[in-house]
């Protein structure tokens, strides 16, 4: 089992890491947390998980362990795969997940693409029990998201109802995260025009 991965950062996206390991590029779906803390032409390593399907192989990059463990128990769910759980992990921290499940706010997996309310409301179940029976503790988990999750709920929320696609409003987010973890709390103002700004030279819309 391939545990981690120690090499040179050469390319950074919206949602993957590629790594020189010995002159082997390894390109690998990383969690927020990796996205926010890579930089090209630095030397890192990442805590992984190799995923094999009858579609192929793909590698899973986590922050630390905790992410890692985080990742296995949204796979063991029914109906989530490689690719929706780093999803997960890369809308939601361990904190948002925990607070979900101990108190059963589907909503908050709802903020994912891809999650409807039936398979939100099936991963609050089925985690609740598992997550206790594996030694984790919802006992530092809080009742709410914190200010910019849900500022950037709102966004979201908003960049859909103005017909932008899934993809495009995703890989966005994240680099909105980004500024954020960088700069601090920004007004939900500014965070939606420079969305939108985003948005009109990827799509090529502009304003009237």
């Amino acid at each position: 089992m391939i545990r981690f991965l120690r090499g040179i950062v050469v390319h950074v996206s919206d949602t993957t890491v590629v790594i020189d390991v010995g002159g082997i590029g390894f390109e690998v779906l990383c969690s927020a947390t990796v996205l926010r803390n890579s930089v090209v032409g630095d030397e890192r390593t990442l805590s992984c998980i190799l995923v094999q399907n009858e579609t192929g192989s793909l590698f899973f990059g986590f922050g630390d362990e905790t992410e890692r463990r985080m990742f296995q128990e949204l796979l063991a769910t029914k109906g989530i795969g490689g690719k929706m759980a780093i999803g997960i992990l890369r809308i939601l921290s361990i904190r948002d997940i925990l607070t979900a499940v101990s108190l059963a706010q589907d909503h908050i997996f709802t903020q994912v693409p891809g999650i409807g309310k039936r398979t939100a409301e099936r991963l609050c179940f089925e985690l609740k029990n598992r997550l206790e029976k594996n030694g984790w503790s919802f006992s530092s988990s809080e009742p709410s998201l914190h200010h910019s999750d849900l500022t950037l709920g709102r966004i979201r929320e908003a960049l859909v109802s103005l017909g932008f696609s899934q993809p495009d409003i995703s890989s966005t987010l994240v680099r909105l995260s980004q500024r954020i973890a960088s700069e601090g709390e920004l007004k939900e103002e500014d965070l939606l025009r420079m969305a939108l700004r985003e948005l009109q030279k990827k799509t090529g819309v502009r304003e009237a």
